[in-house]
């Protein structure tokens, strides 16, 4: 048998009582069963769901509340700062410096609106994206400028939310949205213009592929029917609206411009051009020269027109400078050619010659064949003794301060007389042309300059006593040779009066005319020796690597001062000893010739 259990607690068990029920039923009768604590817990706990319940409802509605009290505070300050952003802002900071006070102090202030100052804070950082944050992208040296848009949003924007106005991130958030907004315009406008650059340099590579075969049309190497030309014309890279007008206004109006304005071409060959452009079929009946660029050609047939004797003198001079530089180069080949011998072999000279001629411009070819053949006579007996006379001459010349444009005017016509008939060699010409140009340098940065102008016209004054007065000479019988030679021991009397000097002293013996020559004589000495040695220190400047000419120019300057005494100093002692030679006069030598005889004399 199953073992008893006892259950206690439960109470006593009901027992069975008739019921009146209906219908004559009988029935058991129920009986409440006896209270204990579990039940009692039980009731309790069921009277306390309820209360919980109404407690999270009410939470639940003051949260709601609080929220929207927070939302309509927060767009109060966005209002708030966008109807007057300047007075919001100082206020702004106030109330923002008084929370940060009482922060510190471990209080919350009454000024702690958050929710407004979030919404004003909000308003605040819309308007930052839309004004700085654009002004930052929209930066016309930054559109120019960028190569990925994309990078340099991210960078700008990393940048920019650095600001302290973007600390919170409530903030920050809800500027994304504008930052976005800009950005986006940004790139679109970077993004047009890359794809501006990348069709426009589509365009120029297409005409870069045409360039040499349209110059060989234009110099008439090429006709411009050749299949070249079309097929250029008709690559797929050129099929785009106005694709002719851009081929004429960027590569074949540009090239004729370039060739007439150099002389390179002449108005006739640029007609030519001009014809056979208008005339070209590109097959099907299509004209290369449709309505607009058909205009545009008949426009530069005027142009060429209206300045046809200007470019035909440019053409002309073009052609002469060209042909002259092919006879100085035919001068080095025949003498390469002709080498240690007595002549130029013959096979070289057919070379050479049919070279010369071929490369002479149009217009040259008769002339060529004629100076070949006395260039090559004058190669075979270079010089003679006359020739050597005149180019020596020049060169003197040259070194005394000849103008250098008129030496060069005179170089080049005595080399077209000739050795033979009193001329010089071309050997000669352009040993004389190589010094005039290594001269340049010199002649305008030294030469010509003030500070040089103004030495040697003042030495001038001093030295001859001649001085330019309102564009006439005046004669003053003071200059410099009057003193020099003066005893050092003569009397103030004596050295005003020049008793003793070189001027008086060549003056008693000669005459007055000896005198004055000898003193104009002895200054043209003090200017040539002055110039070489400022031309000597001014090359050895010049030929250091290290130096410009213009940086030659300024140690030259720096050292003026030194090169004329020094100079000077020689010329003087010089000066004394030819009048004594030449005169038979008895002057002293200065005791100090290492001052300078001019601030001597100016003292």
């Amino acid at each position: 048998m199953a073992e008893r259990v006892q259950v206690q607690g439960l109470g006593e068990a009901p027992t069975v009582q008739p019921v009146d029920l209906p219908g004559y039923q009988y029935g058991i009768g129920q009986r409440r069963a006896g209270r204990n604590k579990l039940m009692d817990l039980a009731d309790a706990l069921s009277q306390v769901n309820p209360i919980l319940s109404e407690y999270g409802n009410i939470r639940r509605l003051e949260q709601e509340r609080q929220k929207a009290e927070a939302e309509a505070l927060e767009k109060e300050g966005y209002r708030a700062y966008q109807t007057s952003p300047a007075t919001m802002a100082g206020e702004l900071e106030k109330t923002q410096a008084r929370i940060r006070a009482a922060t510190e102090r471990g209080e919350i202030p009454d000024e702690a609106n958050i929710p407004r100052i979030m919404g004003a804070l909000k308003a605040k950082a819309e308007v930052l994206a839309k004004r700085d944050y654009r002004n930052i992208l929209m930066n016309p040296e930054l559109l120019e400028s960028t190569t990925d848009p994309i990078v340099a949003v991210q960078q700008q924007r990393e940048e920019f939310l650095k600001r302290p106005e973007f600390e919170s991130p409530s903030v920050r958030d809800h500027a994304f949205k504008y930052l976005e907004q800009v950005e986006n315009e940004f790139i679109g406008k970077v993004q047009n213009r890359l794809d501006a650059f990348e069709v426009e340099e589509g365009k120029q590579n297409w005409l870069l592929t045409g360039k040499d075969s349209v110059n060989q049309v234009i110099n008439g190497e090429l006709d411009v029917n050749d299949p070249i030309i079309k097929n250029w014309i008709n690559n797929p890279a050129g099929l785009f609206k106005g694709s002719r007008k851009y081929a004429w206004d960027n590569l074949m109006k540009e090239e004729l411009e370039e060739g007439l304005t150099s002389g390179a071409i002449s108005p006739t060959q640029a007609v030519k051009f001009l014809d056979n452009l208008r005339a070209l079929d590109l097959g099907g009946g299509v004209k290369f020269a449709d309505a607009e660029t058909g205009l545009a050609i008949t426009d530069y047939y005027a142009t060429i027109e209206d300045r046809r004797g200007v470019l035909e003198n440019k053409a002309a001079e073009q052609a002469a400078n060209t042909y002259e530089g092919n006879s100085d180069v035919l001068v080095d080949l025949l003498s390469d050619a002709r080498g240690d011998g007595n002549a130029v072999p013959s096979q070289d000279a057919r070379r050479i010659r049919e070279a010369f001629i071929d490369d002479a411009p149009r217009g040259f070819k008769m002339q060529a064949s004629a100076d070949f053949d006395k260039i090559l006579k004058d190669t075979n007996s270079p010089s003679n003794d006359a020739s050597k006379l005149v180019a020596t001459k020049l060169e003197i010349f040259i070194d005394e301060g000849l103008d250098l444009d008129e030496a060069v005017k005179q170089v080049n016509d005595l080399s077209k007389l000739g050795p033979s008939e009193g001329g010089i060699s071309r050997t000669e010409r352009n040993s004389l042309l190589n010094k005039i140009e290594d001269s340049r340098d010199f002649d305008r940065l030294i030469y010509k300059a003030d500070f040089y102008r103004n030495i040697i016209e003042g030495d001038e004054a001093v030295i001859t006593g001649v001085v330019k007065e309102m564009g006439r000479d005046a004669y003053y019988k003071a200059g410099y040779f009057v003193q020099l030679g003066v005893s050092d021991i003569a009397s103030d009397e004596d050295r005003k009066a020049g008793e003793g000097g070189v001027y008086n002293s060549i003056k008693n013996k000669r005459g007055e005319p000896a005198a004055l020559a000898f003193v104009n004589r002895r200054y043209n000495a003090y200017e040539l020796s002055l110039r070489e040695a400022f031309e000597s220190k001014f090359k050895r400047y010049e030929s250091d690597p290290s130096f410009t000419p213009e940086q030659a120019q300024e140690k030259i300057i720096e050292e003026s001062q030194e090169i004329r005494d020094q100079i000077f100093e020689a010329w003087e002692r010089e000066s004394i000893l030819q009048a004594n030679n030449f005169y038979n006069t008895q002057i002293s030598m200065p005791n100090r010739l290492s001052v300078s005889g001019i601030n001597r004399f100016r003292k």
